[in-house]
């Protein structure tokens, strides 16, 4: 059994400890301490610890955060870890709350992997498990704090679309090669994903969503920044402020829009679809894409389009999911969530809200 300061049976302390020591020449004295690897998220490894130093005779700390590229069953084809903290490191410089950037290391013979390293933000995140309606510090806090929470976070996220990302070096989020548009691109981005990571042939939900995405795509789409994982639970708050905006992995350039379908689709499958009443102190749908419309300048459009779109991408990666918990042994093989799940059910309950049959 592999100790809390093992990942991939390496000494994560000892090794980053020797490696701050030869990157810095002046931090000689550095070393980790307090290091744990907290179990969240799905896709990528989470190191935290401070950076301990002797400086004219005093103890200095440093909390900060190591982000691994994954190692074991892949979720996606691809990751690029470095697109991760080159996104955040220019939005350093914009209005958008984001840690602050240290380094990114490529070499993978130090931990196992590539891995960035940056400034650990203190403050309390929305937990998906158990979901943040039913327990935790958001449920727990007064009324107005719910609220003022919930309103701070959907006006962060405001402020990405708002951003012109011309002016960010953000241009290479753009890739022309897999569709003329940013959403034809996004959309084949999950094609490839369909094929690569599950069975196409037993998915004919998700292959008549991908058409009928294919075929109805709105025209002449506003394009900014847009940041993929866009949910509550991907940020931090302090005193129901949202202090930072973090995992930009799914990161592309698009519609703003399908950042606040993404935030209502995933805070729907986490409440509603599991069986869960939303917090009666969180705001409604109509007053969440009010206060979004206010702070981003846009107008919403076409947000039926897009949340079918986050419904199919939250299926895709719901049924990639299950294949891997299948072939880690945690599930039996003949479990049905990979067909079936929270996310296909507001896909199905989508398509006839507009009246559709697949």
């Amino acid at each position: 059994m592999l100790k809390k300061e093992e990942v991939g049976g390496v000494d994560i302390p000892a090794r980053l400890t020797e490696w701050f020591q030869q990157r810095y020449p002046a931090a000689e004295s550095a070393r980790v301490e307090n290091f744990i690897s907290p179990e969240i998220g799905y896709s990528s490894e989470t190191l935290l610890f401070d950076l301990v130093r002797d400086i004219d005779g005093k103890k200095d700390s440093e909390a900060l955060v190591v982000r691994l590229r994954p190692q074991g069953i892949p979720l996606f084809e691809t990751y690029d870890l470095r697109k991760q903290y080159r996104i955040m490191d220019t939005l350093a410089s914009s209005d958008i709350p984001v840690p602050k950037m240290i380094t990114y290391e490529e070499d993978e013979s130090i931990l196992g992997s590539p891995f960035y390293v940056m400034s650990k933000v203190n403050g309390q995140i929305p937990a998906d498990n158990p979901p943040y309606h039913m327990t935790g510090w958001f449920a727990e806090q007064s009324p107005e704090e719910v609220r003022a929470t919930w309103l701070s976070g959907v006006e962060k996220l405001a402020k990405v679309g708002r951003l012109n990302y011309s002016d960010y070096d953000l241009e290479f989020l753009n890739e022309p090669e897999l569709g003329e548009t940013p959403i034809l691109q996004h959309i084949q981005v999950y094609d490839e994903l369909l094929e690569w990571g599950l069975d196409r042939s037993r998915q004919p939900l998700l292959e008549s969503t991908l058409s009928w995405l294919r075929g109805n795509c709105p025209k002449d789409e506003p394009v900014a920044l847009a940041w993929g994982d866009s949910r509550i639970s991907n940020q931090i708050f302090q005193n129901a402020e949202c202090v930072a905006c973090i995992d930009w992995e799914m990161a592309r350039l698009g519609n703003p829009i399908q950042d606040i379908a993404w935030w209502l689709v995933l805070d729907q499958c986490l409440s509603t679809y599991i069986g869960i009443p939303r917090n009666e102190f969180v705001p409604s749908e109509v007053e969440t894409l009010a206060h979004w419309e206010k702070f981003s300048g846009r107008k919403v459009e076409n947000l039926l389009y897009y949340k079918v779109f986050s419904a199919f991408c939250f299926s895709v990666i719901m049924a990639r999911l299950n294949r891997n918990s299948k072939a880690s042994g945690e599930i039996p093989e003949d479990d049905l969530g990979e067909y079936e799940n929270l996310a296909t059910t507001q896909l199905k309950a989508l398509f006839k809200e507009m009246g559709i049959t697949l």
